[in-house]
């Protein structure tokens, strides 16, 4: 089996790392040293600082979930409320 699946889940996680820098001001893993085992671990806790849009939450969240199967298509990406401001 290959450790990286590539497709359109994987783009939606690239998605949600871009999204977090530009919320942030950092990536999801920058403070960490060894970010490609922090990636690949699925324990590791991606942290969420607060912010006061809960759209915006949920889809950072969604985007970065570790789970392949729970991250939204791009299709459901694009109808979400975030997304429909």
């Amino acid at each position: 089996p290959r450790l990286f699946k590539v497709g359109v889940r994987s783009d939606v996680w690239s998605l949600g790392c871009i999204l977090y820098q530009m919320v942030y001001g950092h990536t999801p893993f920058q403070h960490i040293r060894q970010k490609l085992e922090a990636i690949v671990n699925p324990a590791f806790d991606i942290p969420f600082p607060h912010n006061d849009d809960p759209h915006l939450m949920d889809v950072l969240k969604k985007c970065l979930s570790r789970d392949i199967e729970l991250r939204p298509t791009t299709d459901a990406l694009l109808k979400h409320a975030y997304l429909q401001k």
